[in-house]
């Protein structure tokens, strides 16, 4: 026996969380790389050194904490859906470009504040 069609209309919603958790994935992947280890050969100067990286590590932390809330609050959009049509795809392409060069204004921020 044949199963019935369904009868909702658009894409899976589990699609466009895959997609959510890999963009995510690699914002999140990139917030590391924008933290660079002190050149400082001399262990006396290590700590100092570091100390200054004190607000680009503030940076990061807040960055991480922030696209985690973001990719959270995603998921629990998506929680109720069945299907998911255009518009909210193309709402959350959207979210996602808005959500990756979320890091690189707060870096630059940062880099404002460190003046």
């Amino acid at each position: 026996m044949d199963r019935p069609a369904s009868k909702a209309v658009g894409l899976a919603p589990n699609r466009l969380e895959t997609l959510a958790d890999g963009i995510f994935a690699i914002a999140m992947t990139i917030l590391v790389l924008e933290l660079r280890i002190p050149e400082s050969t001399n262990p006396d100067d290590l700590w100092p050194e570091l100390v200054k990286l004190g607000p680009r590590f503030a940076t990061f932390l807040i960055s991480f904490v922030v696209l985690g809330v973001y990719w959270f609050a995603h998921h629990q959009t998506f929680y109720f859906l069945v299907r998911v049509n255009r518009t909210l795809v193309w709402l959350s392409i959207l979210f996602f470009q808005f959500t990756i060069g979320l890091h690189h204004r707060l870096f630059y921020l940062d880099k404002e504040l460190q003046k």
